[in-house]
């Protein structure tokens, strides 16, 4: 089942309430996504401030360049291959294609987060330092699961038996939210005078432009669940779990996309502080 976003369907959406089973969906898959990558932020984090053993081992470079050529080979195959027929057919692929699914999601973003992680450590001079890595990884995906978390908190916080709850609502609640995150950020980003260490504004707009694209993607997301939990049947629990795991697959490949993104400002902040 395809959604092609549609505005004037989304609209409508907007002034539908929201039943309670699809209430209950769009808050554990938010849920369950957000617990997911703070798991994987966790693990990321405590294995690139404890990979400091590679500089006691001889051919540590070339573990690195195989694991990053392995890492690479593996984005390509999520990207071109387990992303787009898992993203076309969710109810027709069969157990082991979704965990490899999440393997290769897990795997490629896990070693260019350590690749990263690392690169920052060096570039800023904390690699004497064994927690640096281990605090600037959880700086990283903590930003970024304050995103996602704001759907799943509002969620669990908005009363559905006291009030009718809209998409609308919904929405509305999560990007007063985003607003006030975006002018936090916009002020420190101001203060910290990172526009001084951004070459150009071309490039500057090219990631704005980047955030923008990614940061709206939790609004495709409860698009294309609403569009599809709406003809879910309540009582067929197989099928509902299929969308339910897929759509934590989904989420949980935009934050790592949304946590790249923060990572390309954290390393030109370490770069412009190196020049100094």
């Amino acid at each position: 089942m395809k959604s092609i976003f549609n505005l004037g369907l989304f609209r409508e959406y907007l002034r539908e309430d929201l039943t309670s089973f699809e209430y209950g969906f769009i808050k554990k898959v938010f849920s369950q996504a957000a617990l997911g990558f703070a798991a994987f932020g966790a693990i990321v984090s405590i294995l690139a401030s404890v990979s400091k053993f590679d500089t006691h081992l001889g051919g540590a470079e070339a573990f690195w360049g195989i694991l990053g050529i392995f890492a690479i080979a593996s984005g390509l195959m999520f990207m071109f291959y387990y992303f787009p027929k898992y993203k076309n057919n969710p109810l027709d692929v069969r157990t082991p294609f979704v965990r490899n699914a999440y393997i290769s999601l897990f795997f490629s973003y896990g070693t260019i987060f350590l690749l990263l992680l690392k690169g920052v450590s060096y570039i800023s001079g904390g690699s004497s330092d064994q927690h640096a890595n281990l605090w600037v990884g959880l700086s990283i995906f903590g930003m970024t699961l304050i995103v996602y978390s704001i759907p799943a908190s509002i969620g669990f916080f908005m009363k559905k038996h006291s009030k009718a709850v809209s998409l609308y609502k919904f929405l509305g609640f999560c990007y007063s939210a985003y607003l006030i995150l975006f002018l936090i950020s916009l002020i420190g980003l101001i203060m910290g005078s990172v526009y001084e260490k951004i070459s150009g504004y071309a490039h500057f707009a090219l990631l704005i432009l980047c955030g923008v694209i990614i940061f709206t993607s939790p609004i495709l997301s409860l698009y294309r669940m609403k569009t599809v939990v709406r003809y879910l049947d309540p009582q067929d629990a197989v099928v509902t779990k299929k969308w339910e795991v897929f759509f934590v697959f989904e989420i949980l490949a935009q934050l790592m996309q949304m946590a790249l993104y923060i990572s390309r400002f954290v390393l030109y902040y370490c770069l412009g502080c190196s020049r100094r």
